[in-house]
């Protein structure tokens, strides 16, 4: 293996290490120190670490260097961090904010039915957009170094970039649907259900309505009376129209937050309460909201009902 292309493993290895790096280093200025200011300008400063490897990259081609595969994976590494990036931060920060910052349970990624499908699809969309970037980075290396004799060995990367967008494919989305795993709502023990509560309670204290939907069937009947005082009637059915009840909703809150104080599971019935404390605008209120589950493991029917305010 040549010199120039060890170093530039090595390189790429440590622009790996640097990224985790800044990445912890603006977490604990955002978490341990409340330095928020500080924390924003470390993230900010990520994509530096791949415009650095970048820049080495090319210099060392048009400085003479024989292209090799070194210098395909760099500009690979690039297009992947761009991809994936913001995931991994998101990821990070979760589990930062939870350790650190008594912050809501990580929600993990959904594992059975159409919702891990449409995950599955999610990321390899994201594979897909890596692979874009890596055509575009070698295509405007190519063209920056020009000389082919130079450049050759980086065509195979062309090659390289279709064969992991195949291979992800099938191994992610086509697999999801070859293996179709239906959801396991009726087999469900009393710490998995602990555990979907707790996920529940994360994706609301997030105010991502979107994730919290991914939990509820296309053909979902919710009740609330506050669905009666926000939309016009207690009666929400379907996803469509329980997206725009609790998108509106949404307008009107400043602040949210759910605490789960225990959950009650019925196996046979497929039915879950879950009793928390809602705390809105600065309102305390203790709530029981109850779901079924239908055989996708997804919630088919939930009703939700105000107890007093809560201390």
């Amino acid at each position: 293996m040549p010199s120039d292309a060890t170093f530039l493993y090595w390189l790429i290895v440590g622009c790996e290490a640097a990224f985790w790096l800044v990445l912890a280093l603006a977490l604990a200025a955002r978490y341990l120190l409340s330095q928020t200011s500080l924390s924003r300008a470390l993230l900010f400063s990520l994509p530096v670490i791949d415009l650095l490897l970048l820049a080495f990259t090319a210099v060392d081609l048009k400085t003479g260097t024989p292209a090799t595969f070194a210098h395909g994976l760099a500009t690979a590494y690039v297009a992947f961090t761009v991809a994936f990036g913001s995931v991994v931060v998101r990821w990070a920060d979760d589990r930062f904010a939870h350790r650190f910052a008594a912050g809501p349970a990580p929600v993990k990624p959904p594992a059975y039915g159409w919702p891990a499908v449409r995950y599955e699809f999610g990321l390899w969309f994201r594979c897909i957009l890596a692979s874009v970037i890596t055509i575009v980075l070698l295509i405007a290396l190519i063209a920056f170094i020009g000389d082919e004799t130079v450049t050759a060995p980086l065509h195979s990367w062309f090659l390289i970039a279709a064969g992991w967008t195949v291979a992800w494919f099938i191994f992610g989305p086509a697999w999801s649907l070859v293996f179709f795993r239906r959801g396991k709502s009726a087999a469900m023990t009393g710490e998995e259900a602990t555990a979907f509560a707790a996920d529940w309670a994360a994706a609301w204290n997030a105010r991502d309505v979107e994730r919290v939907l991914s939990l509820f069937s296309e053909d979902i009947t919710f009740v609330s009376p506050t669905a009666l005082a926000v939309v016009g009637t207690a009666t929400v059915r379907g996803k469509t129209a329980l997206r725009a009840y609790w998108t509106r909703a949404m307008g009107s809150i400043d602040s949210l937050r759910f605490t789960v104080e225990r959950v009650v599971w019925d196996a046979p019935a497929r039915e879950l309460a879950i009793i928390y404390v809602s705390d809105i605008n600065g309102t305390l209120k203790r709530v029981s909201e109850n779901l079924k589950f239908g055989d996708e493991g997804l919630v088919v029917s939930a009703e939700v009902f105000h107890g007093a305010a809560a201390s």
